[in-house]
């Protein structure tokens, strides 16, 4: 577990930085930072959500520069931080699979509900196991007009 302090181009600079061990990524919670984790970070996002306590989680975290990160989460009091003292689950390392996992599709949205390894935030700290469910987010394929995804024979 690597940390360090870490500069941003926030409001408020963060207070550290936590880089997630190899075989682990970064989750972090819906509740506080809403949904779709890429690109910029919007400190309000989690504000529309409608009930802040759900344990659900989303790839990726509030990285440097104020975009989301899949390895590595910044830590503080600003809204686009991990606020770790007040709330220490709301950004996570976890396993990138678990052997006691279940996936459902729910509302056209994959959920992975299980037992993940949790990296420790302090270096030393041991590893962890917790329940929790991971809405996962993939680039999906834009396929051009026209395109017969029936036909094994068409041009993808």
């Amino acid at each position: 577990l690597r940390q360090g302090s870490a500069h941003i181009t926030s409001f408020k600079e963060a207070e550290g930085k936590t880089m997630c061990m190899e075989g682990f990524r970064c989750v972090s919670r819906i509740g506080r930072f809403g949904k779709n984790h890429h690109g910029e970070v919007d400190p309000a996002a989690g504000k529309a959500v409608p009930d802040p306590l759900v344990p659900e989680y989303e790839w990726n975290c509030p990285g440097e520069g104020q975009v989301w990160k899949s390895d590595e989460f910044v830590h503080g009091t600003h809204g686009d931080q991990c606020n770790v003292e007040k709330y220490p689950h709301d950004c996570l390392c976890i396993s990138r699979g678990s052997s006691d996992a279940v996936t459902n599709l729910l509302e056209g949205e994959e959920r992975v509900h299980g037992w993940f390894d949790i990296q420790p935030i302090t270096p030393g700290g041991l590893i962890e196991k917790h329940e929790l469910t991971v809405i996962p987010h993939y680039q999906m394929r834009d396929l051009p007009p026209g395109t017969h995804v029936e036909d094994v024979h068409s041009s993808l």
